[in-house]
């Protein structure tokens, strides 16, 4: 899929297209398709990574360790990314996947997570 096709396939964003390509710029940018549709926009960048779901598709510990940590883990050892301090939610899901806080500025906190063996 093109940079487009997602930003189409995202529905209601708030966002232009330009706003996105911008966010994306320097960025690996892939869907995760289920049943036909995009339920998620994945963003790599070294072992740095961002993940947004659109709708009510509900991802498992599996697939999150497959599709996002376990190709980071093969590649860096560890997975990295940041959340807003204001996103307590995201913070929470953070800490119960096992990441732990490496650092924090005046918007974001950032997290780590490394390979288990």
């Amino acid at each position: 899929m093109t940079l487009l096709e997602i930003y189409q396939s995202m529905g209601e964003t708030g966002i232009s297209f330009i706003e996105f390509a911008m966010s994306a710029e320097g960025w690996d940018v892939s869907p995760v398709i289920r049943d036909g549709a995009m339920v998620a926009v994945l963003k790599f960048q070294g072992p740095e990574f961002h993940f947004h779901s659109f709708g009510k598709y509900s991802f498992t510990r599996q697939d999150i360790k497959e599709e996002i940590f376990q190709p980071l883990f093969d590649k860096y050892g560890y997975a990295r990314t940041k959340t807003p301090k204001s996103d307590t939610r995201q913070q929470r899901f953070n800490e119960r996947a096992g990441f732990y806080r490496i650092a924090e500025d005046e918007n974001e906190i950032h997290y780590q997570i490394n390979k288990r063996d």
